[in-house]
């Protein structure tokens, strides 16, 4: 079981990621909830949530998030997420925070978001619990233009 995951120690994990420049941490619900709004606590940084439509005060920029059938037991196959306006700054340094990388459906719609918030997404790094490479979740970003974008992760599951 053990030769299906890989353990890399990473000292000071995921404070190192933030450098002095990141302004904010932003998460996708539940999943990077816990993680990201310790780190953005730990560190002082504002922490954006990425929920559901019509679950934010308005105004919101929102997108289409497609769902995989890793994540989705429901028959939905996309819902609406959505990040308040005013929660980042044009051109901000963000670091996005999930539980795991999978298909890289979630990231790209957050990704999306920034966008529209005037984030480029080389001001962005994602930083994950788990990534399992075998779903080819950062091919999924290269092909739609994300494929820059820093992740950092502390467990790769099912292979390097």
């Amino acid at each position: 079981m053990m030769g299906c995951c890989t353990v890399r120690p990473v000292p000071n994990f995921p404070v190192r990621a933030l450098t002095s420049a990141t302004s904010s941490t932003a998460c996708s619900e539940i999943g990077g909830l816990v993680y990201a709004s310790a780190l953005a606590a730990h560190v002082g940084v504002l922490l954006a949530l990425i929920r559901e439509a019509g679950k934010l005060p308005p105004p919101t920029f929102s997108v289409t998030k497609y769902s995989s059938h890793i994540s989705s037991s429901r028959k939905v196959r996309e819902k609406r997420i959505e990040m308040e306006r005013d929660v980042v700054c044009r051109g901000a340094s963000v670091v996005v925070v999930d539980d795991v990388l999978t298909m890289g459906n979630t990231l790209f719609a957050v990704l999306q978001l920034l966008r529209k918030a005037g984030v480029d997404a080389e001001d962005v790094d994602g930083m994950v619990v788990a990534k399992f490479p075998f779903h080819r979740g950062r091919d999924l970003l290269r092909r739609l233009g994300f494929g820059g974008i820093k992740i950092q992760s502390l467990l790769v599951l099912g292979g390097a």
